[in-house]
């Protein structure tokens, strides 16, 4: 991100305020997450061999669904398009390239991806949750009931017990405009 701050200010090339608030989401998009890798590292059968693999793939998938998609919406949206100018704005600039190709089902196309993406991350975060917590109480840092396991080798009082907690904070956007979390913080 430093090497492309350079090149503009050495060409004083004039981009939108905005282009750096896009470019420092997709880095922190791109860089988000990894700790998932050493999560993963431990579940793994073969970590020595399998997780080289796993990383080379994150690369490419970082490259094409954050840094292309990008470059192609920078490339057909201009920051100044009628629908994306205003705060009401309704429209992702992904729908829009995909309107600008034909597509009658964009906005259908963006909101499955959407939706997919959304239960893949609340999945991998009640994974990783309860991974942690039932670490931590096998280790002797956290509370003792989180390490029992079922016939099946499942956490599953860490499952509750991570399922409870995310319930209440999805919650704390909703009930009376944070005074949930005050609550909770109490």
């Amino acid at each position: 991100m430093f090497a492309v701050t350079l090149i503009i200010s050495i060409y004083h090339i004039s981009l939108p305020p905005l282009f750096f608030f896009y470019l420092t989401y997709a880095y922190w998009l791109a860089s988000g997450g990894t700790e998932s890798i050493a999560i993963t590292a431990g579940e793994t059968k073969d970590p020595t061999r399998n997780m080289p693999k796993v990383i080379r793939n994150v690369f490419w998938r970082i490259l094409i669904f954050y840094i292309l998609a990008i470059l192609m919406i920078g490339l057909n949206v201009p920051y100044d398009y009628p629908e994306l100018t205003t705060k009401d704005t309704r429209t992702s600039p992904f729908t829009i390239v995909f309107q600008q190709a034909g597509s009658r089902i964009a906005g259908s196309f963006i909101n499955a991806v959407i939706v997919t993406s959304v239960l893949s991350a609340g999945n991998h975060a009640l994974f990783a949750g309860t991974r942690l917590l039932y670490t931590l109480a096998v280790n002797g840092h956290g509370p003792t009931i989180f390490g029992k396991l079922n016939r099946w080798r499942t956490p599953w009082i860490a499952v509750i017990g991570t399922s409870a907690i995310s319930g209440l904070c999805f919650g704390a956007s909703y009930i009376g405009a944070g005074q949930l979390w005050t609550w909770l913080q109490k």
